[in-house]
């Protein structure tokens, strides 16, 4: 074989292992692609899942806590007697008040970060969370309740601040929590 020849015989050679590259790149980039939209619909599904749970534990919380307020016949009595104002209350009741308002607190702040994670969706936060905030914070205040997390802190003063006629009603729960 000549020198002509070997370079011809490399030519198709090296056309030959061009070919066969583009073909393994497009199946490695169609596995790639698959990959990828196999691993979006299971972000996606772990989101949904993430906010069922979101949803579950804060129905779970709520039943608790409704639970707590039957089963002890000396809270919804104090909580009535509340709505005169706190100053009514003995020193007990107003510790008690103290805890039962700072779980109440956190409960709203921990649902906040929930909803500020994407983990809680908006009609639920607004139509259940804003109107209990709006109706609990002036207590909070008046039994000396300490700040929460900043950005809660500032979601209070945003929510206090909105026209009531801004705000879904707050149509379930007991009477002690539609104060207005």
């Amino acid at each position: 074989m000549s020198i002509m020849e070997l370079g011809a015989l490399g030519e198709f050679v090296g056309s030959i292992a061009v070919v066969v590259t583009l073909i393994f790149i497009a199946i490695q980039v169609r596995h790639s692609k698959n990959a990828t939209e196999a691993n979006t619909r299971s972000v996606d599904e772990s989101r949904k899942v993430a906010m069922v749970q979101t949803y579950h534990a804060r129905a779970a919380e709520a039943a608790a806590h409704y639970r707590m307020l039957a089963q002890y016949e000396h809270i919804p009595i104090m909580l009535k007697r509340t709505e005169t104002g706190v100053d009514s209350l003995t020193d007990e009741e107003r510790l008690r008040l103290f805890f039962l308002d700072l779980s109440a607190a956190q409960r709203m702040d921990s649902a906040y970060y929930a909803f500020q994670q994407g983990l809680l969706d908006a009609e639920h936060y607004e139509s259940s969370f804003m109107p209990a905030i709006r109706n609990m914070a002036p207590q909070w205040r008046s039994v000396g309740l300490p700040p929460m997390r900043d950005s809660f802190n500032a979601e209070v003063e945003r929510i206090l601040a909105l026209d009531p006629s801004e705000i879904k009603s707050y149509s379930e729960g007991p009477r002690a929590f539609r104060r207005q």
